[in-house]
C-alpha cells in the first residue's frame, strides 16, 4: 500500500503519513540548511569540545609538584655504609626530612616539594658530608651520592 506525502510549503513542514509499514512518524523541520546537518554539526561540536576538555585536564594532572632525591652512601674504599642518617633540607622553607640508608647504603626520599635542597649524611665513626645547591623541579629524580 502506497501513501502520499503532503508537503506544506507555507510553513516549511513535511507531514509524513501516520503509519507506514507499522512505524510511527512525525513531522521534521525542513529548513534550507537541513535539519540533519545542523544536528550532526551540533553533536560533533559538543563531542569535540568534550574530548578537548578531557585531554587538557588529564594532561594537567599528569605533572606533579613533587620530586625525589636518591643516592648511595659509601666509604673511601667503595664499601656501602648501611644505617647512615641522611638529612634533606629544603633551603627555601627549612623543612627537614631525615631517613636512613638501607643495608646496601642506598637511600630514597620521595614526595619532596619542588625547591632548593641541601643533603647531609652522618654516621658514627665516619666523617659527614654535605651536598648543596640541589634544585628539585616537578617530577624530577635527583641523585646525590656520597
Amino acid at each position: 500500500m502506497v501513501r502520499e506525502i503532503v508537503v506544506h510549503t507555507s510553513n516549511n513542514l513535511i507531514d509524513f503519513p501516520k503509519k507506514t509499514s507499522g512505524m510511527q512518524h512525525s513531522f521534521l523541520q525542513h529548513n534550507s540548511g537541513g535539519f540533519m546537518f545542523r544536528s550532526f554539526f551540533k553533536v560533533a561540536g559538543l563531542c569535540l569540545a568534550l574530548a578537548l576538555t578531557l585531554g587538557v585536564t588529564s594532561s594537567l594532572h599528569a605533572q606533579t609538584s613533587l620530586g625525589q632525591i636518591a643516592g648511595n652512601v659509601v666509604d673511601s674504599t667503595g664499601g656501602a655504609i648501611p644505617g647512615a642518617t641522611i638529612t634533606i633540607t629544603n633551603t627555601g622553607t627549612q623543612a627537614v626530612r631525615s631517613i636512613n640508608s638501607d643495608g646496601s647504603g642506598f637511600y630514597t626520599a620521595t614526595n619532596l616539594p619542588i625547591g632548593n635542597y641541601t643533603v647531609s649524611i652522618a654516621k658514627t665513626g665516619f666523617r659527614g658530608e654535605t651536598r648543596t645547591g640541589l634544585v628539585l623541579s616537578a617530577d624530577s629524580h635527583l641523585t646525590a651520592n656520597f
